[in-house]
């Protein structure tokens, strides 16, 4: 099995509109506190190549990836279901999702965007040199996220990862951590956030000069502390914290794989209830209630879009898909969910394939929003399981849709 690793600078221009963070700031950019990146991590088993996609933007939607996949796949051969495209979550990037209000796509930007993320591809394929082996890693540090959902509410510390040793060429190190990429704070800075500086980090922590990649995990539930952004001493030395947990956790046995699994699995996930009755109440009940001029708007687009879509047959009020791309290497599983996901779903998940390394990661192929717990959406609802369908133009998931996803994607990935 060979692995090659590419990158490519994807930072906007000054002037674009950056995502995230509330509704219609015209947070606009004026300057790059450290350049975007487009990372591609290929693998080549036999005659089958498969790409991990990662970019330092907030989220895709589903035109875009749809694009980015038939790109690579027209240019390299390589089917879509053997690519998993993802993104950090930086929020001081340019808006390339579909989130009302917190920032208006570049026209000019989403247009170029995946032919450069097509440029990382070709880099990755021409750099396929032989694994010699692979090492896990796992490791739990002094936090650097704290669960802002649910009080007391779980929360992960683990650094998980993966080291491929290469021949005659630079190795690469793959590290991921569970925390929002927050901790610029609402800045018109452009920056990869914490994501960044422990991708930076991996490269130099171990001392051998290795490519790194910093994979965010499940973090709809996980910020930093409010009273550590904005200080960049503070993100910088979160990202080395990372990588020296990562490092330190390397696992002492060298896997020399022999191939490579993968599945896209698709699964639907039941809605709370919703009519066209219930999409006016909901709207109007916020119009006529005390919230800022600015979310109302958000909320009464929400409205006509949902009764647009029910209108023309093309909204289900019964369930959405839910999508979980998996990759495994040996004890190692990579899984890719369509969501800003809780930690709890992750956890769920990795005790399906005990003894094996599982990195949980959100925000994979296009985000469709938030997908938070029973004890959240049970609290009453908060921004998670209700508030942030507004921006999203969605419905909001049932409580028994995180269940229904780990049964399903913990069925299937058993016997991959």
């Amino acid at each position: 099995m060979e692995a090659g690793f590419g990158m490519e600078k994807i930072t906007p221009r000054l002037g674009v509109e950056l995502c995230g963070y509330g509704y219609y700031l015209k947070r606009c950019a004026t300057s790059v506190r450290d350049d975007l990146y487009a990372s591609c991590l290929a693998f080549k088993s036999g005659d089958e190549i498969y790409l991990i996609i990662y970019c330092d933007l907030v989220a895709f939607t589903k035109e875009i990836v749809s694009e980015i996949k038939n790109l690579i796949k027209t240019r390299h051969k390589i089917s879509e279901e053997s690519i998993m495209i993802a993104a950090t979550h930086t929020h001081t990037g340019p808006a390339t999702m579909n989130a009302e209000g917190c920032g208006e796509p570049d026209a000019g930007y989403i247009r170029e965007l995946p032919k450069k993320i097509l440029e990382a591809v070709r880099k990755a394929t021409a750099d396929f040199h032989n694994i010699e082996y692979i090492q896990t890693s796992e490791k739990e540090i002094a936090p650097i996220g704290h669960n802002r959902a649910i009080p007391n509410g779980p929360e992960d510390h683990f650094v998980r990862g993966f080291y491929i040793k290469r021949t005659d060429v630079p190795d690469i190190a793959v590290a991921s951590y569970n925390c929002h990429p927050v901790s610029m704070g609402v800045s018109a800075e452009i920056s990869r956030d914490y994501a960044g500086q422990a991708a930076d980090a991996l490269c130099i922590a171990g001392g051998v000069g290795a490519h790194g990649l910093f994979i965010t995990g499940v973090c709809g539930d996980i910020d930093p502390p409010p009273h550590e952004r904005g200080n960049f001493e503070i993100i910088k030395e979160f990202g080395e914290r990372i990588a020296k947990g990562f490092y330190a956790g390397l696992r002492d046995e060298k896997e020399r794989p022999d191939n490579f699994s993968h599945a896209a699995i698709r699964v639907p996930l039941p809605l709370q209830p919703y009519d066209a009755d219930k999409i006016r109440e909901t709207s109007l009940g916020i119009q006529n209630g005390g919230d800022s001029v600015e979310f109302k708007r958000v909320v009464a687009l929400w409205e006509e879009k949902l009764l647009g879509d029910l209108g023309a047959g093309k909204l289900d009020l019964e369930c959405e898909e839910g999508i979980a791309n998996v990759f495994m290497i040996g004890s190692l599983a990579i899984v890719g969910i369509n969501y800003e996901t809780f930690t709890e779903i992750g956890s769920g998940i990795r005790k399906a394939l005990p003894g094996k390394t599982v990195i949980a990661a959100g925000n994979a192929e296009a985000t469709k929003g938030y997908f938070s717990t029973p004890d959240e959406i049970d609290s009453g609802g908060g921004y998670a399981a209700h508030s942030s369908m507004f921006l999203y133009g969605k419905l909001p998931l049932s409580r028994k849709a995180a269940e229904t996803f780990v049964e399903a994607v913990n069925e299937r990935i058993k016997n991959l």
